[in-house]
C-alpha cells in the first residue's frame, strides 16, 4: 500500500520506492499476488536511477520463470514497450547511454517472444508490432544481422508492415543497395498512415537515394512537391532535417 501510494506522489522518489521494494518478494512470500506490480515498481524506479544492470537482473528473472510459456507475455510485453519507450526518450533527450542501456533492456524482453514464436507457440502474424520493436531495438545496439532476420520474419507475415519495410529499407540503404531501399521505402510510403512519422521518412529517404544514384532533379522534385502538399513535414525535427537535405541538394546548387 505504501509503494502505491508513492506511485500516485507527483513528486515520488525513485531512490525511495527501490530501496523500499529491494528483495519485496524473499521478505513477504504472503504477498505474491503483488509481486508483478512489485518488479514493475522496482524496474521503473531502478531503470530512472540509471541502475541498469539491477533492471537487467529483474527482467532476467522474470524472462527465466516464464521461458518457454505464455502465462505472463501481456506483463513481458508491457515491460518491453515501457522500455522502449523509454530508450526513445533518452534517445530525443540527447541521452546516449540511457538509449542504448533501455534498447538493450527492450530487447530482452521482447526476444522472449521470438523464442515462442521460434517454438511455434505462436504464430508471428500475432506479434508483428511486438517483432518491429525488437527488430529496431537490435538496430540500436548495431546488431544488424538480427535486426534483419526479425524484419523479414514480420514481413513474411505481414508484408505491409510499415515498421519491417522501413527497417529492412535502412539495413538495405547502409549496404547502399538502393534499388532494395527505394523499393522497400516505397512500399511503407504506401502503407504508412500520412500522421505516421515513417510516412515523411519513407519520402524523405527516397529523395536521399534519388541524389546518391545521381537523379538529383528527380530528388528535389520529390522534396518540394511533398513540402507543397504538406508543408509542416510532420514533426519540427523531420522539417529541419528536410530543410537541410533542400537547401544542400536543391537551392545550394542551384
Amino acid at each position: 500500500m505504501l509503494v502505491g501510494l508513492l506511485e500516485q506522489q507527483k513528486n515520488a522518489q525513485p531512490k525511495q520506492i527501490a530501496d523500499l521494494l529491494d528483495g519485496f518478494e524473499s521478505q513477504y512470500p504472503s504477498m505474491a499476488e503483488r509481486f508483478r506490480d512489485v518488479a514493475e515498481w522496482r524496474m521503473a524506479a531502478l531503470d530512472q536511477l540509471g541502475r541498469y544492470d539491477e533492471v537487467e537482473r529483474d527482467l532476467n528473472a522474470i524472462i527465466e520463470k516464464n521461458r518457454g510459456t505464455t502465462a505472463q507475455s501481456d506483463f513481458i510485453k508491457e515491460l518491453g514497450l515501457d522500455f522502449w519507450k523509454a530508450a526513445e526518450a533518452a534517445q530525443a533527450s540527447g541521452d546516449n547511454k540511457g538509449y542504448l542501456a533501455n534498447a538493450k533492456l527492450a530487447a530482452i524482453a521482447y526476444n522472449f517472444f521470438e523464442e515462442l514464436v521460434q517454438a511455434g507457440k505462436i504464430p508471428p502474424k500475432n506479434l508483428t508490432g511486438t517483432l518491429s520493436i525488437l527488430g529496431q531495438a537490435y538496430m540500436a545496439l548495431n546488431q544488424g544481422s538480427k535486426a534483419e532476420a526479425v524484419f523479414q520474419q514480420v514481413v513474411k507475415a505481414d508484408p505491409a508492415s510499415p515498421d519491417a519495410n522501413a527497417g529492412l529499407a535502412r539495413i538495405a540503404q547502409a549496404k547502399r543497395d538502393y534499388k532494395d531501399a527505394a523499393t522497400m521505402w516505397t512500399t511503407v510510403e504506401s502503407t504508412a498512415a500520412e500522421s505516421d512519422p515513417l510516412w515523411y521518412d519513407a519520402k524523405y529517404n527516397v529523395a536521399v537515394i534519388y541524389s546518391e544514384q545521381g537523379n538529383v532533379q528527380g530528388a528535389c522534385s520529390k522534396l518540394a512537391q511533398t513540402r507543397a502538399e504538406h508543408p509542416s513535414l510532420g514533426t519540427p525535427e523531420m522539417k529541419t532535417r528536410w530543410d537541410q537535405l533542400q537547401r544542400k541538394l536543391c537551392l545550394d546548387h542551384k
